[in-house]
C-alpha cells in the first residue's frame, strides 16, 4: 500500500486493520479513579494495549482522556471509544458500534473524538471485511454519559457544497456549541498499482439546528490536512498537504495567513491550539510554537501524532507510534 505520508499511512491502517469489540455499557460520566500509571516516568504512558490506541482528547476538566482503542479479544475487528484517568488507571468507559453480535461482516472504526460541555462527537466509518475503502460513515453526536445513543449529523460518502467528494472526515473539533468543524478527506484506491491514497480536501462546518444539520465549506482551506480551533470565536488553524506552514483564518474571512513556517524542518501536521500557543507534528516530532519560537517537546527519534493540549495548556496527550511493533499508545507529558 502506497500513501502520501506517514500520517496518512497510519490513518489508512487504522481503517483497514481495525479490530473490534461488541457493544458494552457506556458507564457513568463521573471522573474515573486515578490509580496511577504502570511507569510514572515522563512521558506518562496511559495505555498498554497490544493493539492500536488513537486520537486522545481531554475531558473539559482535564482529569480524564477520551480516545479510540482496539480490543484484541473480540472477533468483529471494530474500534471503540474509551475513557481513561489522565493520571493513569483502568478504562471505565467503553462504547462501540451498536451492531448485532452476529454482524461480523463489517469493520466499524471510530475517529477524531471531540468533547464540549456535556456532548461528545466523533467520526464513525464502516467498511466490509477485506475492503480497501470505507463504504460509509457518519459524524455522530451523543451525550457524554451515553455514547451508545449517538445520532448522525452528517453521512458519508457525501458531495460537499463545493463539489468535493468526501469519504470521511478527520480532526473533528467543536467550533462552538452548535458548530462542528472537520477536515474533509478523500480516500481512493488504484486497482492497477494497488495503491491507497488519502488526501485532505478542505475544512467543512456542520451547523446543528432544530430543523436539522446543514453543511458549509470554509473558503480558503483547499488542501487542508489537519485542523485546530483557536481561542477566539471562529479562529481556525490548519495545515496543508506537503506544506511546512501552519495557516490561520478568522471566520467569516476566507483569506488564510501564515501563523508559523517550519521551513526546512519538514511538513507540518496535526496542528492544535491553546491560547496563543500551537502544537504541531513535524517529522514525527511534536513542536510547541509560542509566538515566533518553535521548541521540540518530544525526542526526535520517536514518532508522534494527534497531540492535544490539556485544557489549561500546560500539558499534552498524544499517540506515540512504535515502528518495531507497528502499534500506537497514548502518552501524556508536561509542556514548558
Amino acid at each position: 500500500m502506497a500513501l502520501q505520508n506517514g500520517r496518512t499511512a497510519r490513518l489508512a491502517a487504522a481503517l483497514i486493520v481495525a479490530l473490534g469489540c461488541a457493544h458494552t455499557d457506556p458507564g457513568a460520566p463521573n471522573d474515573p479513579p486515578a490509580t496511577g500509571a504502570f511507569d510514572p516516568a515522563p512521558p506518562l504512558r496511559l495505555t498498554l494495549n497490544p493493539g492500536q490506541d488513537h486520537w486522545p482528547v481531554w475531558a473539559p476538566d482535564g482529569r480524564s482522556i477520551w480516545y479510540v482503542y482496539e480490543d484484541l479479544d473480540r472477533a468483529d475487528r471494530d474500534q471503540c471509544l474509551g475513557r481513561l484517568p489522565a493520571a493513569g488507571g483502568t478504562r471505565i468507559v467503553s462504547a462501540c458500534q451498536d451492531t448485532p453480535p452476529a454482524a461480523t461482516d463489517s469493520l466499524d472504526v471510530a475517529l477524531s473524538p471531540a468533547v464540549r460541555g456535556g456532548r461528545i462527537a466523533w467520526v464513525r466509518v464502516t467498511s466490509p471485511i477485506g475492503a480497501v475503502l470505507p463504504d460509509g460513515g457518519d459524524v455522530v453526536v451523543a451525550p457524554i454519559g451515553d455514547p451508545a445513543s449517538a445520532t448522525s449529523v452528517r453521512h458519508f460518502p457525501y458531495v460537499a457544497p463545493s463539489g468535493v467528494f468526501e469519504n470521511f472526515g478527520v480532526d473533528l473539533q467543536w467550533l462552538d456549541d452548535s458548530t462542528l468543524a472537520y477536515v474533509a478527506v478523500q480516500m481512493g484506491y488504484n486497482s492497477i498499482s494497488h495503491d491507497t491514497t488519502i488526501a485532505g480536501q478542505e475544512v467543512d462546518l456542520i451547523h446543528l439546528a432544530a430543523a436539522g444539520p446543514t453543511v458549509s465549506v470554509v473558503g480558503g482551506t483547499t488542501g487542508a490536512s489537519s485542523l485546530g480551533v483557536g481561542p477566539a470565536p471562529g479562529l481556525l488553524y490548519f495545515t496543508r498537504e506537503g506544506d511546512s506552514r501552519v495557516f490561520q483564518l478568522q471566520l467569516p474571512d476566507t483569506t488564510a495567513t501564515v501563523a508559523y513556517d517550519f521551513g526546512g524542518l519538514g511538513v507540518a501536521q496535526d496542528v492544535r491550539a491553546s491560547g496563543t500557543r500551537l502544537l504541531a507534528v513535524v517529522g514525527g516530532t511534536v513542536y510547541l510554537v509560542d509566538t515566533t519560537v518553535a521548541t521540540a517537546v518530544t525526542d526526535s527519534g520517536s514518532a508522534w501524532r494527534h497531540p492535544t493540549f490539556r485544557p489549561d495548556g500546560r500539558a499534552f496527550a498524544g499517540e506515540r507510534y512504535d515502528t518495531l511493533t507497528a502499534t500506537s499508545d497514548i502518552f501524556v507529558d508536561s509542556l514548558p
